[in-house]
């Protein structure tokens, strides 16, 4: 394996670091987030519920699972070279970039019968594989992993929906899952993944409660939603980090704020100011 990711770096060269690094953005938590939002509050609330619990849950179970497994990552070996080390706190195994990627493409996908854009899906999770890889910050087995969960999360919170219609429930049940990874050594990241999936149960429970959004509105209305909020949530992650101890309590609560509002607290902010 490590032989595998030494031969894959032979390919570097300043032009694949680059085109790589700007690609792997489309699997970090700031793209998916503002790709969710813009589903959830302009588009189709009950697709964007989805999405977002496909997403939080994936990167969280499997930042669970890399406190279970405590897998070192390639770069820590003799002769691998890491890029982009910031975007890998923690464990390697299973990759959450790649559980993400795919969790985000088997979901879009089940919402069109476009063939291009399913091709483009897949592409899309092969890359992010890849770059993991490239980057020496994964293993195959990682991305494997990552693909596997990812699939099999994606498919069951579908699944899930399809049948049940229960987003406050489905979002309960997520929660109560990760609940015992706790109590693995785990690392902040999956204390942050945490308090995503903790907000976004509260945030989906608030809006099915008491706002009951319309997403259905003119594209004025829905620029200027998708704007506001998004300054909103930009706002609230600068203010935390600035202010907020960074221990593990923190961190939930940190994130926990984060989905809160845009989940339950902006929804009904909007729907009052009518916009």
């Amino acid at each position: 394996m490590l032989e595998f990711i030494k031969n894959i770096q032979t390919l570097s060269s300043p032009f694949l670091d680059t085109a790589l690094t700007v690609f792997n953005f489309l699997s970090q938590q700031y793209f998916l987030i503002i790709l969710v939002a813009s589903i959830y509050w302009t588009y189709d609330k009950k697709k964007g519920e989805a999405l977002a619990f496909s997403i939080i849950f994936t990167t969280a179970f499997s930042c669970g699972l890399k406190g279970v497994f405590k897998m070192p990552r390639p770069f820590t070996f003799d002769g691998v070279k890491a890029l982009n080390k910031s975007s890998a706190p923690g464990y390697s195994f299973p990759s959450a970039d790649t559980a993400a990627a795919t969790a985000t493409a088997v979901t879009v996908s089940g919402w069109t019968k476009n063939t291009v854009l399913k091709i483009l899906l897949a592409l899309y999770v092969i890359i992010i594989g890849f770059a993991r890889m490239y980057f020496g910050l994964h293993f195959p087995a990682d991305v494997l992993g990552g693909l596997i969960t990812g699939c099999v999360v994606a498919f069951g919170i579908k699944k899930i929906f399809s049948t049940f219609n229960a987003p406050v429930f489905t979002a309960l049940i997520a929660t109560i899952i990760l609940i015992p990874f706790m109590f693995f050594g785990q690392q902040p990241d999956y204390f942050k993944t945490f308090g995503l999936m903790l907000g976004a149960l509260c945030g989906v429970y608030t809006e099915h409660t008491f706002v009951n959004f319309d997403y259905k509105i003119s594209r004025g209305k829905k620029a200027a939603r998708f704007l506001i909020g998004i300054v909103g949530l930009i706002l609230i992650s600068v203010l935390t980090k600035k202010f907020f101890p960074q221990n593990n309590f923190f961190l939930v609560f940190e994130k926990f704020l984060l989905t809160f509002f845009a989940v339950g607290i902006y929804p009904a902010i909007f729907k009052k100011l009518k916009f």
